[in-house]
């Protein structure tokens, strides 16, 4: 169950860390900056894995993942722990608190220091705090990493708007330092030394930064190591990445993308124009999720490129990128400064990670009397079912361990709950229908991701209710007899006018989610939903790979009429319109190869050969031997 709110974030460390055993790769980053570094640190690890070492004039970060349950790269072992010591300030950072630690926050002309709300981290190694500030119409929140021993001190800082009276508001915000003596203020984007912008931002609206508090001394300053390791955290930050020599999701990445097409990859990335500054069919970023639409905003591991080339930069990249994350309007604070609960508001629904458009699905409005619909502050919109994603925020907390992203999470998990409703604790809302396919794959998804890197079994908890109350009893596949077994039947004029319809591309999404959610719940102890959810998802599987691809080419349907028996269409009818549509000049066979290795994989488990043989004749056209190769990979989602 999910902590208390006064209570840590995350269980016993940080980002979600294997329980009982030592399972997760190391990840190493060597000299990544242009001075030497002489010590390295353990991120999202237990306390007696979070140890600190003097290296001879060089550098080492080293981080723990959760390993995906289909992990099939090389596990490297840990190496040997030094005797643990108690946790010590650095005598630097030690004097900075005792001359007395005053950031203050200024937000259109109404200024408040900062106080300690509590230790999100608590660790021999590693306290992580949790500062706030809240006026009338901005709250500030500041999260500072202090290991042990270390003079510079790690932050990241938000800044929210609260316009619960119009929709948006303009920002005019400071963050500073009271007591500067032997300390710097170090922005890793922004202005240096002191926050300063102006801004129109919408209500629940945010912004987020990285930094750095260097606290020093005439002794770190001439000391050989402490004083280049402290320009060097000025430099670069510490980056929990790999070089990624033999390592990967994907054992060694070269086995998927030859060096001169992720070469290719990162130029395109860096180099192409859009009109939104993180919106190009890059990075993946845009102001409506709906505009992003390419598949990598919905896989999981984002960073395939930047790991595979070992280039830290690109990675630091995404990172602000990730940041732009906090842009989206749904961040809802209650009057103390907490983070609004769904459980103590029974009475609100979220729709779109905001209050719900309609006052009969949510009388309760959080205090907001302006209309939500009404964006004239910002074009940043929340994330909706079928267009959402949390892979760079799940991503951030495993490989930096990123108590920030596990807040923006927390903020997500809260619209979950009072989102995803279900009959038995909602009662009868519009928002308890299954909705559209691809809307499941892609929560269903994101959820493994946030739940993999959190560990709030809350979401978990509420997917398998969604799935017994709302899910089986609605899906198509569980109800329909025959040969095809679609997730949904519809009937729209947009598909196939006046036929009832089956979209495969949709179904080939939710199939990838609903696959990676089936391991999620096993490993939880939920093993009898998880059996559950695993038919369902094979009847769905079975049917796209057998009736959903064109006979010819490697293309998807984009609407198949559907017969009331279920029996395929007659070959006759391959290219006739008004009964079967393909996917041409579109990404949705792209989209779909998920579905194909992870419905491989469940044919052989069920010892299908009709199945699984279809699926390597269709994997075959796209890279000759790869089926049998990569039938794990799925679970990772990334095409």
């Amino acid at each position: 169950m999910h902590q208390d709110p006064q209570e840590p974030l995350s269980r016993d460390t940080g980002p979600r860390a294997s329980a009982g055993k030592d399972e997760g790769p190391l990840l190493h980053v060597l000299n990544p900056c242009p001075y030497p570094r002489t010590q390295w640190v353990l991120y999202g690890a237990r306390e007696a894995q979070e140890v600190l070492r003097k290296l001879p004039r060089s550098y080492i970060n080293i981080a723990r993942v959760h390993v995906p349950a289909n992990h099939v790269g090389e596990v490297h072992a840990l190496p040997p722990l030094p005797a643990a010591t108690p946790f010590t300030l650095h005598r630097a950072v030690a004097a900075m608190f005792d001359r007395g630690f005053e950031p203050w926050f200024e937000c259109n002309g109404e200024r408040k220091t900062l106080t300690l709300v509590r230790l999100l981290a608590d660790h021999a190694r590693l306290k992580v705090a949790l500062w706030r500030a809240r006026t009338k119409q901005g709250i500030c929140e500041l999260i500072t990493y202090s290991y042990h021993d270390q003079a510079a001190i790690p932050f990241e800082l938000s800044v929210y708007c609260e316009s619960k009276d119009q929709h948006w508001r303009p920002m005019k915000f400071r963050f500073g330092l009271t007591k500067t003596e032997g300390v710097g203020l170090r922005l890793r984007h922004g202005n240096p030394g002191e926050l300063l912008a102006t801004d129109r931002m919408a209500d629940a609206q945010g912004r987020r930064w990285f930094g750095s508090l260097l606290c020093y001394d005439k002794k770190t300053l001439e000391d050989e190591d402490e004083g280049p390791s402290l320009r060097a955290e000025e430099a670069f930050p510490l980056l929990a990445m790999s070089t990624w020599k033999t390592w990967g999701p994907w054992n060694k990445p070269s086995h998927i993308l030859p060096k001169e097409l992720q070469r290719q990859i990162l130029l395109e990335k860096s180099g192409k124009p859009y009109h939104e500054p993180f919106g190009h069919f890059g990075w993946i970023l845009n102001k409506r999720c709906g505009d992003t639409g390419f598949q990598p905003a919905f896989g999981t591991w984002q960073h395939l490129d930047c790991i595979s080339n070992s280039n830290a930069t690109v990675l630091f990249l995404d990172r602000l990128i990730m940041a732009q994350e906090t842009c989206r309007p749904i961040h809802f604070f209650e009057e103390d400064g907490s983070i609004v609960r769904a459980a103590k508001h029974p009475q609100y629904v979220s729709w779109d990670e905001t209050v719900h458009w309609s006052k009969g699905q949510s009388p309760d409005r959080l205090g907001r009397t302006h209309k939500r619909e009404d964006l004239r502050g910002t074009d940043w919109h929340g994330r909706d079912r079928e267009h959402y994603a949390a892979n760079w925020l799940a991503e951030d907390a495993l490989l930096h361990g990123s108590y920030g992203s596990l807040r923006e999470i927390e903020h997500l998990v809260e619209h979950i709950l009072a989102g995803l409703t279900v009959p038995s604790i909602q009662g009868n809302k519009a928002t308890n229908g299954m909705g559209a396919a691809r809307g499941i794959g892609r929560m269903y998804q994101a959820m493994v991701q946030m739940w993999m890197a959190s560990g709030d079994d809350r979401i978990l908890e509420r997917v398998e209710k969604r799935i017994l109350e709302c899910l089986l009893p609605q899906a198509a596949a569980r109800t329909e007899k025959g040969e095809i077994r679609p997730l949904r039947v519809i009937v729209d004029d947009r598909a196939l006018p006046g036929r009832e319809a089956w979209i495969p591309w949709e179904d080939a999404i939710a199939v990838q989610g609903m696959d990676a959610m089936v391991r999620a719940l096993h490993e939880s102890g939920r093993k009898e939903t998880a059996a559950k959810l695993a038919d369902l998802t094979w009847l769905v599987g079975r049917s796209n790979v057998l009736y959903a691809w064109h006979p010819q080419r490697l293309i998807i349907g984009k609407a198949l009429a559907y017969n009331a028996d279920g029996s395929p269409m007659p070959a006759s009818a391959i290219e006739d319109t008004k009964l079967m549509l393909w996917s041409y000049n579109t990404d949705y066979s792209y989209w779909a190869l998920p579905c194909l290795f992870a419905t491989l994989r469940m044919a052989k488990e069920r010892k299908d050969q009709r199945v699984a043989d279809r699926a390597r004749a269709l994997l075959d056209t796209l890279l000759p031997g790869s089926a049998d190769k990569m039938t794990r990979v799925p679970y990772l989602g990334a095409w």
